[in-house]
């Protein structure tokens, strides 16, 4: 990646982070260094590149996220009555191009509701819905404060009340409160709302 930014008249630094993934530096921005970004990840840093790294450092498991995305896609063509196509894999279990099309199409279908609702419904909300409480119910006994409710709308998200009781707890202290509950329960760095 360096060296690609390099090819293209851009400074970069790369800092490895204690958990092994790579952050990008550069002194300047602006288009010139967005379309390199946007260039060198396309070529270096594929979806299936940064899967594969994240996979090798333990953090997801392959075959589960095949599952997941066979179950969601069919789950998603069955209710909206769409045929998105087959989800290829190669010889190293990452989705084809033709397979990453097939589950963006249904991803991306009817502004990511059907997905959406169809994670939720298949359960694959509630990690993440047991962690966002968990970080809450932390920072608020931090806090000696209530927040507010959380509740989450049937695609898994939280309702528009409850972001504003996330964006209370998360901006706690400069968002340091949450950080810190966040590490205290070994919870992985994520937004505080889903986007999946």
């Amino acid at each position: 990646m360096v060296a690609c930014y390099t090819n293209a008249g851009i400074e970069a630094e790369v800092l490895f982070e204690s958990n092994g993934h790579a952050s990008f530096f550069f002194p300047h921005s602006g288009p010139t260094v967005l379309q390199a970004n946007e260039g060198c990840s396309d070529l270096h840093l594929s979806q299936n590149v940064s899967l594969g790294w994240a996979a090798a450092l333990g953090e997801v498991d392959l075959e589960e996220l095949r599952a997941e995305a066979t179950a969601v896609t069919a789950c998603v063509e069955e209710r909206t009555g769409e045929d998105f196509g087959d989800l290829s894999y190669d010889e190293f279990g990452y989705l084809t191009e033709h397979g990453q099309q097939t589950r963006d199409a249904a991803f991306e279908y009817q502004d990511h509701q059907p997905w959406g609702r169809c994670r939720n419904d298949l359960g694959y909300e509630e990690e993440y819905k047991a962690e966002t409480r968990a970080i809450l119910e932390c920072v608020e006994t931090r806090a000696g404060e209530d927040f507010g409710e959380l509740d989450f709308d049937d695609t898994g998200h939280p309702t528009e009340a409850s972001q504003l009781t996330l964006r209370k707890a998360g901006t706690y202290q400069g968002d340091q409160a949450w950080e810190a509950c966040r590490t205290e329960l070994g919870l992985p760095d994520r937004t505080i709302t889903s986007d999946n």
